[in-house]
């Protein structure tokens, strides 16, 4: 596991919604991974509901962070 992950500005696709996101997984828990990969798993996990992108509703963040409790990388 790496113990430091240096902050690397990305150009997201959906802004606002990986800015709540990733804001709610920081409150919520320990974020091991960088924001590309959260937004990477997000659209995973999107596609698992059969779309490309959900709307980060907090019903839809829960729920990725409870999907994303589960993900071994």
């Amino acid at each position: 596991m790496r113990v430091y992950i240096k902050y690397e500005p990305a150009e997201f696709t959906y802004p606002e919604d990986m800015k709540k996101i990733v804001s709610y997984l920081r409150e919520h828990g320990s974020l091991q991974v960088s924001e590309t990969t959260v937004e990477r798993l997000y659209r995973e996990f999107s596609e698992t509901r059969a779309a490309g992108w959900l709307y980060a509703t907090d019903e839809n963040i829960e729920a990725f962070a409870d999907w994303l409790n589960k993900v071994e990388l």
